[in-house]
């Protein structure tokens, strides 16, 4: 990455983080509404967790339902936010090359309005957000920050099982979308989605299986909103 993308990373990031910190004082001010936010290893059931938490709640799920709303918000068609979560690019900067074309939006874009339809959704609550740095995005006042895990042969076994495929296909799809995923979470909040530090709930499905997970959510939401 040359220097001047060095400094567009940067200036970017430190943009996102003072329009974090403007809103700071007012959200903080109000009462934060219950929200979940479920990130995951691929192949680590985090989407399985939120469908039965969202269903057991009773609570409204977005996960593919973000793209149709980034793209709203935007104003742009949801292909071009497709292809935005898509760029598999090591730095943002490569991010950039590849969003100058008429076929994605800009990283900018694509950042402020996952921002703004993030904060929304907190702003309604009883959500339950799958992936997309949600937890970044809404910190530990505003959401239960939980992260699924399993070992990376099992997460393998999972999808080979799944997709019928395979387990050298599986081993590569698994680790080559863990990559992407962290990549992407690096390169738009300067932040690494493995840190633990990051989550409230830090949850192993292998051997806690997916009601189970749902149980311990439940009850950590009991212990953060009582009401």
């Amino acid at each position: 990455m040359t220097r001047s993308r060095d400094t567009i990373v940067e200036r970017q990031v430190r943009e996102w983080i003072a329009r974090r910190r403007a809103r700071a004082g007012h959200r903080l001010a109000e009462e934060a509404k219950p929200v979940v936010t479920i990130t995951g290893e691929y192949g680590s059931l985090a989407d399985s967790v939120g469908e039965a938490l969202a269903e057991r709640l009773g609570w409204t799920l977005y996960d593919r339902e973000l793209v149709t709303l980034i793209a709203e918000r935007a104003s742009v068609a949801r292909s071009r936010v497709e292809a935005a979560e898509a760029g598999d690019r090591t730095y943002l900067g490569d991010l950039l090359d590849l969003m100058l074309s008429s076929d994605t939006m800009s990283s900018a874009d694509y950042l402020t309005s996952l921002t703004d339809v993030v904060e929304y959704i907190a702003s309604e609550g009883q959500a339950v957000i799958l992936g997309r740095a949600a937890n970044v995005v809404l910190g530990p006042e505003r959401a239960l920050r939980v992260r699924c895990v399993a070992p990376l042969p099992l997460r393998v076994r999972r999808l080979a099982h799944h997709r019928d495929i395979p387990i050298e296909e599986a081993a590569r799809e698994v680790e080559r979308t863990d990559a992407r995923r962290t990549r992407m979470v690096k390169a738009l909040f300067g932040v690494d989605p493995r840190d633990p530090i990051g989550y409230d709930l830090v949850l192993s499905t292998e051997r806690l299986g997916v009601p189970q997970a749902v149980a311990v959510v439940e009850a950590a939401l009991r212990e953060r909103w009582p009401r």
